[in-house]
């Protein structure tokens, strides 16, 4: 069903062709909301059918024609409406924590691997994140009203990547010392002052 809300919160910015909706879309919404490019046309086709986008024709030298998708009044209102429910609490399905809980099968080496190779794909997103969020906010997006939310996204983006690098560090450090607990720091005792006389 938020299929629908992804197409229909893009093409309440701009109109768009199907490509620019499908580069937009992968550029965007699609670090959080995943859909394969079928998807995204099938799920286009419907909200046309449902009159909630509208297309326009536009000529194009020696191609076949391009059309161009907009929001419609019907569209806007749906997306208005969907807009002022608050969000379902999240369900998760990650397959790296699924094989973390079973880690215990493996060597702690082979373990220390696994999550290597994880923390680097973070870490590759995180440093795209980091170029993005330099390159918008050098830009006018901070007053753009209409634009800001998507910049609060990528903030979202930023510290999940984060927190999961330094899951990952934490977990590499704790398989490396076989399990042992992370030393509490000491607190120091204060001295007790002896009684004014």
């Amino acid at each position: 069903m938020s299929l629908r809300y992804a197409i229909l919160s893009l093409l309440a910015h701009d109109p768009l062709s199907g490509y620019e909706l499908m580069k937009l879309f992968d550029g965007s919404v699609g670090y959080f909301w995943h859909a394969s490019h079928p998807q995204i046309y099938k799920e286009l086709a419907r909200l046309e059918r449902n009159d909630d986008v509208t297309h326009r024709s536009v000529e194009q030298r020696s191609r076949p024609k391009k059309k161009i998708y907009s929001l419609s009044e019907s569209g806007r209102r749906a997306l208005l409406t969907w807009l002022r429910v608050p969000a379902s609490p999240q369900r998760v399905k990650d397959e790296m924590m699924l094989k973390v809980f079973s880690s215990g099968l493996l060597t702690a080496d082979e373990t220390t691997e696994l999550i290597t190779k994880h923390r680097e794909i973070h870490r590759a997103r995180l440093q795209k994140y980091q170029e993005l969020e330099r390159f918008l906010r050098s830009g006018p997006v901070m007053s753009n009203r209409m634009r800001l939310g998507g910049y609060l996204t990528l903030l979202r983006g930023i510290r999940h990547a984060t927190g999961y690098i330094e899951w990952c560090d934490e977990a590499i450090e704790l398989l490396q010392r076989g399990g042992e607990e992370r030393p509490r720091p000491r607190v120091r005792a204060r001295q007790a002052r002896a009684p004014r006389s």
